[in-house]
């Protein structure tokens, strides 16, 4: 499916979402990059990174971090590197075909794993914590597994967005 809309997933989440996706990420980011103010080149994991928006955002307000992004979708991951390399972020963002429940690295690399969307398509709850469960396995002692939706969900509850 996403292969299908990939060409046009970037303009339709925009116009749809009335560009607040812009303004989530940008949130997003900065609390991210406040809880990781005192980690020398902090290593990121973006599940799900799709056209690699979030990832870019995370690279430009970070800049001293080094980022692999994961998606199950080649024609958007296609679209991302795209991106990356008009950006001249090649030397410190990486992007991969896989599935979350299927990352393959060793454990405890990152010092934070960023998740937009990437379980919103999952079957059942179950499958979710199975899936927060094996990213978390990936992160160093202490850090932190950022789930975006809920965090969106919060400020929104919140009024602060």
């Amino acid at each position: 499916m996403f292969d299908d809309i990939a060409p046009t997933y970037d303009k339709l989440n925009h116009i749809l979402s009335l560009n607040v996706d812009r303004a989530w990420r940008r949130k997003a980011v900065r609390l991210m990059a406040r809880t990781l103010k005192d980690v020398n080149n902090p290593k990121i994991l973006d599940v799900s990174c799709g056209t690699a928006d979030s990832t870019i955002v995370i690279a430009k307000k970070m800049k001293n971090s080094r980022i692999d992004g994961i998606d199950i979708s080649e024609g958007m991951l296609c679209i991302g590197k795209e991106k990356i390399k008009k950006k001249n972020l090649n030397d410190r963002v990486s992007l991969y075909k896989s599935a979350a429940e299927h990352i393959v690295c060793q454990d405890d690399v990152y010092d934070a794993v960023r998740e937009y969307f990437g379980n919103k398509y999952e079957a059942s709850e179950l499958i979710d914590h199975a899936y927060c469960g094996h990213c978390g396995r990936h992160l160093e002692n202490g850090e932190k597994l950022y789930n975006f939706d809920d965090f969106i969900e919060f400020l929104h509850e919140n009024n602060i967005l």
